[in-house]
């Protein structure tokens, strides 16, 4: 016997929705504003080219990366919303990831806010899925 699927609520869909585009919309802020900046930092203290093509390919991989999580949950809440029976286990490893990256970066930053980038579209991906 199967279980029917419980309707997600306004809550969930809304709130992962809004942290799957959030995490979208940050990637193209990571690769076009971020690498540039890191790109400038390695350049004044004479980075071998190596080491910035190293640097650049794993940069950009994660701007990809942030993309292609973002479309995942974003596809699941979608699905959730029309009535699928949608796993939540996607959502909940992408949202565990952001969370727990986040936090640790805020603490070894010393607390710079600027980690809040990722525990916000993690919480609100949290909220979703247990919503």
């Amino acid at each position: 016997m199967s279980a029917t699927p419980q309707a997600p609520t306004r809550l969930s869909t809304i709130a992962g929705s809004l942290g799957a585009v959030l995490i979208i919309l940050s990637a193209p802020a990571h690769s076009l504003i971020g690498w540039p900046e890191i790109q400038s930092e390695l350049a004044r203290v004479n980075a071998s080219a190596d080491l910035v093509l190293g640097l650049q390919v794993g940069w950009h991989f994660g701007g990809a990366a942030m993309v292609g999580l973002g479309l995942i949950v974003l596809h699941l809440f979608y699905q959730r919303a029309r009535g699928s029976a949608a796993s939540r286990v996607p959502a909940s490893t992408v949202a565990a990831l952001y969370l727990l990256f986040g936090l640790a970066a805020l603490v070894v930053s010393g607390l710079d806010p600027f980690f809040l980038v990722f525990i916000v579209p993690g919480a609100l991906v949290l909220v979703g899925v247990l919503t």
